[in-house]
């Protein structure tokens, strides 16, 4: 009876301990998450007249290689690192502690020359203290790294130029700000009287940049890593009051809703010109065309959905799954979401030297309504025939060619610009595959989001490849099947040009399909 008194007394004063501790780890969290941060950047304004340089390293960074070596580039993603109800407490989050062995496992799986992380690296309310972590454990993996933003990473208690700030300070990092003024344009916004310069103009985000891969021998480019800011919710009134930053107001770099600007579409095609300029003047023929780029970024286009969707149906699309260990090839985890959703968004971006737009009654009609309301698309919409594609009880009429307001497209290249002409509020989006169609130079887009879903399609030649997420977080029983990892790209240099594989690298791997589409 004693020893069973003195066990209860011991279990007793565990869980007052364990549940003590955790209370004042709650009272810590919830005075710090209220202590904002805010950083500094470098102003650098980018001229679409201005003149391309690679070697500029402070907004670009260069690699050489041997003719005839491999590259190998490691993509992580969504690692969702935590603090929420332990204060910061690193030592008790089992979750950010498997997620630092995963990072140090694929590290020594692929042995990476660079390691590009594209987004949501955290979830927690102390975001900085999550970076200062992550950019401990990216040292000590000692391999030179780098990263986009995510839609999560800056949307707590230190904004976006402050966790830059943090970036700066690894040891490893080949982080480059980029240019600053890649944001809205007052001549682009519908109601004058919202736009605020102080913030609009930085709505492109940080981190637009270029990693160019040279010829050590002739120092012409062969491969190039275009990274991009697809932005965040961070200036959303809603937003804003759920994380009680409302006393500091709107954040620069961040933005109602998320996609890419019409400025950071003009700055994408401007650098594929100057890739090519510069290979010009290395000694490239006349008549070269542009070395072969990858897009990265956090948030994929629609496109993406589009085209995994339309593989699967054998090949009357032009499109296929690409094998590459992607075992587990499935439909987007955000079906419905992210680039062609703009209902939160205050200023609607669009081409107001399209006669075609401006002059439309109903459709400028629409767009106020939507400029005003903030309402959801028209199902009529052209844009809703990726929306028709995820639903599984329109998706066969769809494929058969009875949808009788638009014509069914083949291809990607045709849906484009019935987008265009028939939903304005979406250029913003679907202009920048518009762009990538016509310089030719971006073969592969690869975006993180989709957490569970690992998968690359071929589509119109284009390989858009969604990275499975890297850090151990839980989503959901049906589509979350615990797996992570990351994606490896081998890049070898052939000495004018480039060949890349692929393939999908995990650190736990369940062989089955989720359980969310039929």
């Amino acid at each position: 009876m004693k020893k069973m008194v003195q066990v209860l007394i011991i279990v007793a004063l565990v869980i007052a301990i364990f549940f003590g501790t955790y209370g004042i780890s709650r009272v810590q969290l919830k005075k710090e998450s209220v202590s904002f941060k805010s950083g500094t950047w470098d102003e650098k304004n980018w001229d679409i007249n201005s003149t391309f340089n690679p070697d500029d390293s402070e907004l670009y960074h260069t690699i050489e290689v041997e003719k005839g070596k491999d590259f190998n580039l490691l993509v992580v993603t969504d690692m969702h690192y935590r603090n929420d109800g332990w204060y910061g407490n690193w030592a008790i989050n089992f979750q950010n502690t498997q997620t630092d062995k995963d990072l140090k496992k694929l590290k020594e799986l692929t042995n990476p020359d660079l390691i590009i992380a594209i987004g949501d690296i955290q979830t927690g309310s102390l975001n900085d203290k999550n970076f200062e972590n992550f950019v401990d454990i990216m040292d000590e993996i000692g391999v030179p790294w780098t990263m986009v933003f995510g839609n999560h990473d800056a949307e707590h208690r230190a904004d976006k130029p402050a966790i830059m700030n943090i970036i700066q300070k690894s040891k490893s990092t080949v982080f480059r700000q980029g240019p600053t003024n890649l944001g809205i344009e007052e001549s682009e916004v519908l109601d004058k009287s919202i736009y605020n310069e102080k913030i609009s103009r930085y709505a492109g985000g940080l981190g637009n940049t270029v990693i160019t891969l040279k010829d050590k021998e002739t120092g012409r480019i062969f491969y190039s890593f275009i990274l991009m800011d697809t932005g965040d919710w961070q200036n959303m009134h809603g937003n804003m009051t759920a994380k009680n930053r409302l006393t500091v107001g709107e954040r620069p770099f961040s933005r109602v809703g998320v996609g890419l600007t019409n400025r950071q579409i003009e700055w994408y095609k401007w650098v594929i010109d100057g890739l090519k300029q510069y290979n010009l003047e290395k000694g490239e023929s006349e008549n070269t065309t542009p070395p072969e780029t990858m897009l990265l970024c956090h948030i994929g286009m629609k496109v993406l959905d589009y085209a995994t969707i339309l593989s699967q149906y054998e090949n009357s699309y032009n499109g296929e799954y690409v094998k590459g260990g992607y075992d587990n090839n499935d439909l987007p985890f955000h079906t419905e979401a992210e680039w062609s959703r703009p209902a939160d968004r205050s200023y609607i971006e669009y081409d107001g030297s399209n006669n075609d737009i401006t002059s439309n009654e109903k459709i400028m009609s629409k767009v106020k309504e939507f400029s005003e309301n903030s309402k959801e698309k028209d199902a009529n919409s052209a844009i809703s025939q990726y929306w028709i594609l995820a639903d599984n009880t329109k998706r066969e009429s769809y494929i058969n060619g009875e949808n009788t307001d638009f014509p069914t497209p083949k291809k990607i290249a045709e849906l484009v610009p019935i987008i265009d002409r028939g939903y304005a509020i979406h250029r913003e989006n679907d202009v920048f595959l518009s762009a990538v169609i016509e310089k030719g130079s971006t073969k592969r887009v690869v975006t993180g989001h989709n957490h569970c879903d690992g998968y690359e399609v071929l589509f119109d030649g284009i390989t858009y490849t969604s990275v499975v997420k890297t850090g151990s977080i839980y989503v959901d029983k049906d589509c979350d099947m615990e797996n992570r990892g990351g994606s490896k790209f081998v890049i070898t240099n052939k000495g004018d040009k480039a060949t890349v594989t692929s393939s999908a690298v995990y650190t736990m791997k369940n062989d089955y399909k989720s359980t969310r589409f039929p």
